[in-house]
């Protein structure tokens, strides 16, 4: 149903020739077989987080009474599935965003990809094994000044 309602939305060539494939490779199956989604940026509805909240209000307010995220609670991304269930999304190309692990070989990617300006979005992890933090995240902080030096509205 709720393909077949926003059917522009999952066969957007702008979700990527990849998505839209696995979306056609899916569709013999009854179930519903999930969403893939970028770990980047994303835009929410305040509207959908209240009728999230009044459909399960249960489940959130006991992730919210909990200092530390434990198992079996639940993360915006059920407001972003929420939303994509029912069709509220903007498509963006799984191209406007990038997501890095600093532990990973490719830290020098990351610098270059910083500096290039290539992604609109880059989301930059650390992980508890990620080696020498200090040092890379400060040759961050320099590269993302390079590009950015002045500082935003929203900083000052």
């Amino acid at each position: 149903m709720c393909l077949k309602e926003n059917i522009g939305i999952w066969f957007n060539p702008k979700n990527g020739l990849r998505n839209v494939l696995k979306t056609l490779l899916l569709l013999p199956w009854k179930w519903f077989s999930g969403f893939y989604y970028q770990h980047a940026a994303n835009s929410f509805l305040k509207s959908n987080f209240e009728e999230v909240w009044k459909a399960e209000p249960e489940i959130l307010d006991n992730t919210c009474s909990h200092k530390f995220r434990k198992s079996d609670d639940v993360n915006q991304w059920v407001i972003k599935f929420w939303q994509m269930a029912k069709g509220e999304v903007s498509v963006r190309s799984p191209k406007s965003a990038r997501c890095y692990h600093i532990k990973e070989s490719n830290f020098s990617h990351l610098l270059e990809d910083i500096s290039s300006g290539k992604y609109k979005m880059l989301c930059i992890n650390d992980t508890a094994k990620t080696v020498d933090f200090e040092d890379k995240k400060q040759k961050v902080k320099e590269a993302i000044n390079k590009i950015l030096p002045e500082k935003s509205s929203f900083e000052i």
